[in-house]
C-alpha cells in the first residue's frame, strides 16, 4: 500500500508539473503493482493513458513497455 500511495503522489507530482513522459512511466510502474495484485482494471486504464502519452512524445521504449504490459495482463486473465 505505501508503494502505490507514493507511485500515485508522484503520478499527481509529475501531472501537476506537466511532465507528460514522466507520468507515462510512473503510469507504467504503477499499473506493474496492479497487475501483480490483479487489478486488471485499475492497470488497463494506467497503460492506455501511459500509451497515448508515448504516441504523443513518439518515445518507442515507453510504447514497447506498455506493449509488454498488455501482454502480461492478457496472461493472467
Amino acid at each position: 500500500d505505501s508503494a502505490i500511495h507514493a507511485y500515485q503522489r508522484s503520478l499527481e507530482i509529475r501531472r501537476d508539473i506537466k511532465d507528460e513522459v514522466g507520468e507515462g512511466w510512473l503510469a507504467c510502474h504503477l499499473a506493474r503493482i496492479y497487475i501483480r495484485q490483479k487489478r486488471t482494471t485499475d492497470c488497463t486504464s494506467l497503460i492506455d493513458q501511459a500509451q497515448k502519452i508515448a504516441s504523443r512524445h513518439n518515445d518507442e521504449t515507453l510504447k514497447h513497455t506498455c506493449q509488454e504490459l498488455k501482454s502480461t495482463i492478457d496472461i493472467i486473465e
